[in-house]
């Protein structure tokens, strides 16, 4: 079988993050016996979302992609030094360029012409973003019919709403049956809000699935006690970032929070706020945040990050104009590496979490939320069982399978998935047993700077809208 991906963003090497969940899906569709063909737009230079940043000493070389199964076909559209305000993917350069509308326009129309010229000796068509990758899905689904699975992440999903092209592009989806998969509930519901007349009929066929990741198994307690002597030796509580260092994710909330609980922060990534959030962390004498630059996925120094830190924090924000997270892919790497999550109650954050980690609605409460962990031990642990429990649950054999399922129906010349069962490692911690453990600090523990103990904390889900801060 063949399978055609049409993508924005796809890696430009190994270890690039840039549409990495992008790439495992194709991946984990060639394990399955598939070839999958892969078009994306040319990007301007190879390290993807480090471009436009100054290379600092820690940050890492990148490996050619070469991945059995899958052809990567990258779709020229301007000359090359134009095209690096597309770099970090179609929606978010859109939202911070005037320039990057006209060369979004050229690779949607050069993406649509190589789509076309391909779509007859493809069985199967994968679309990654809405806009413009899923329109052009809808299109070319009609004729001849094939089986079209469109997956909305993010920011395409706000330039939509943004645009007013909800209503058409939902209209488009369903004329052509193509099943839609949104990365989070949150986004799903937003769409759905600004599609018009046609939201009922859509909210009848989409899907939520979040994307996986091919991260784990968890390391052992030797890894984690080797990480942990060369990234931060005697630290009590070691958290991490991890992701492009940009408005949305709020990384300034970590900085301060490091601050305000006496604990230990490893930041990995690149981005355009990396020097000021440098800046705020040196402002404080504790020097207790480090920053490590960009680490390859997959590799040694990716993997040893996460066997050091205790918790993982996504302290993602709501930007004006209602911009939020979908659901990071950190989280489910996170998780297959046994790591618990500490979030904000923005996007699809709270939800991907679930009850392997604490969920906080303001900076104060992740304040409170640190202390927790940093205080309770049995809180930790409890957390970190549950995320080791969670492990299988996001590794692409079950995701891949969920995303798959309605795209590849069972005929001749089709592939037939196999669903994974899911082996629970452990046996997690009941929500019962963590909301108890995690509850159980008195005020004297909370540092000064935290709420008051009647502030909101949750676990798992968070019912309505995080404030914007």
């Amino acid at each position: 079988m063949r399978i055609g991906v049409v993508t924005t963003s796809y890696p430009a090497s190994a270890g690039d993050p840039a549409g990495s969940f992008v790439r495992g899906f194709a991946r984990w569709l060639a394990t399955q016996g598939a070839r999958v063909e892969v078009l994306a737009p040319v990007r301007g230079a190879a390290l993807g979302e480090h471009e436009h940043e100054h290379q600092h000493e820690h940050e890492h070389e990148y490996d050619e992609v070469d991945d059995p199964g899958v052809t990567v076909e990258r779709v020229r559209f301007a000359p090359r030094r134009l095209t690096r305000a597309l770099a970090t993917g179609l929606p978010d350069a859109l939202e911070r360029s005037r320039g990057a509308w006209v060369m979004g326009a050229l690779a949607a129309g050069a993406l649509t012409a190589a789509a076309a010229r391909r779509h007859a000796r493809w069985d199967a068509l994968i679309t990654h973003w809405l806009v413009p990758c899923g329109a052009i899905g809808a299109a070319l689904a009609r004729r001849p019919k094939r089986p079209h699975l469109a997956i909305a992440h993010s920011g395409d999903v706000h330039l939509a709403l943004r645009l007013g092209l909800a209503p058409r592009l939902a209209r488009a989806l369903l004329r052509s049956e193509t099943d839609v998969v949104f990365a989070s509930t949150e986004l799903r519901t937003a769409f759905l809000a600004g599609a018009g007349a046609h939201a009922e009929a859509l909210a009848q066929t989409s899907r939520v699935v979040a994307m996986g990741t091919s991260a784990g198994p968890p390391p052992s307690l030797a890894e984690r006690a080797a990480a942990r002597a060369a990234l931060a030796p005697g630290a009590p509580l070691l958290l991490g970032f991890m992701g492009r260092l940009q408005p949305i994710k709020g990384v300034h909330h970590l900085v301060d929070a490091v601050h305000a609980t006496g604990t230990h922060a490893l930041i990995a990534g690149a981005g355009p706020e990396r020097a000021a959030l440098e800046a705020r962390a040196l402002a404080h004498p504790s020097r207790a945040v480090r920053f490590l630059g960009g680490l390859p996925a997959g590799s040694p120094a990716w993997r040893q990050f996460f066997a050091a830190i205790d918790a993982l924090v996504v302290p993602s924000i709501e930007l004006e104009g209602g911009r939020t997270e979908g659901t990071p892919v950190v989280i489910a790497e996170a998780l297959a590496h046994g790591v618990p999550v500490l979030g904000a109650a923005t996007g699809g954050v709270a939800s991907a979490i679930g009850d392997a980690g604490l969920v906080h609605q303001t900076p104060a409460a992740l304040i409170e939320n640190i202390s927790k962990i940093s205080t309770l031990r049995t809180c930790l642990e409890d957390l970190r069982r549950n995320a080791i429990a969670r492990a299988p649950s996001v590794g692409w054999p079950q995701v891949g399978a969920d995303l798959a399922a309605a795209m590849l129906p069972s005929r001749d010349g089709m592939v037939i998935v196999q669903r994974v069962n899911r082996v629970w490692p452990v046996t997690p911690a009941s929500r019962e047993e963590v909301s108890n453990r995690c509850s159980a600090i008195s005020t004297s523990t909370v540092p000064s700077s935290s709420p008051s103990p009647t502030m909101r904390t949750s676990l798992g889900p968070a019912s309505g809208r995080s404030p914007r801060t």
